[in-house]
């Protein structure tokens, strides 16, 4: 795919993510994923996981939202550039 085409598949993740469609993360998130971060005291596993950080995230600040992003990308790398959080 270009790097055109992977932007726009994470800019959709996002904006799914954005109106509250955390069943996205089972077409995103890869079972062997393993992420971390400073707001999880275990490692965040697979798409199961994922979700469960967000439902997580989601109850401990309801009206969190993501107001912009920019992506980056070149080749099959895409990265996100958030604003900030609007809660």
């Amino acid at each position: 795919m270009s790097a055109t085409e992977n932007k726009a598949i994470v800019d959709r993740f996002n904006v799914e993510l954005n109106k509250g469609n955390l069943d996205i993360v089972y077409e995103f998130i890869a079972p062997e994923f393993i992420g971390h971060s400073p707001l999880s005291p275990e490692p965040i596993r697979g798409p199961d996981g994922y979700k469960a950080f967000l439902v997580t995230m989601g109850t401990a600040m309801p009206d969190l939202h993501y107001p912009s992003w920019t992506l980056i990308a070149e080749g099959d790398l895409v990265a996100i550039r958030m604003s900030g959080l609007d809660l």
